[in-house]
């Protein structure tokens, strides 16, 4: 999901919007409830581009988003 919609989402009136982000180098952040969790890792990607080229870490899927655990995703959404 980009950014852009997330703010759309938001915008819309979902109740909770929670974006994940395996490497960004822009820390983004959501009137309450809403929130970013980012992986914390170094971002492989240009400052600009974000998508455009591959990650270098994995011929697969984004090794960033792996560092992301389901445990974590599943206590944003449930928690207040």
């Amino acid at each position: 999901m980009t950014p852009g919609v997330s703010f759309l989402a938001i915008a819309a009136g979902c109740k909770k919007v929670l974006v994940l982000y395996g490497c960004t180098q822009v820390n983004y952040t959501f009137p309450l409830p809403h929130k970013a969790i980012a992986a914390g890792v170094p971002c492989c990607l240009l400052r600009t581009g974000h998508g455009e080229k591959k990650c270098k870490w994995t011929s697969g899927p984004p090794w960033c988003m792996n560092q992301i655990s389901v445990e974590r995703v599943a206590n944003e959404i449930v928690s207040k």
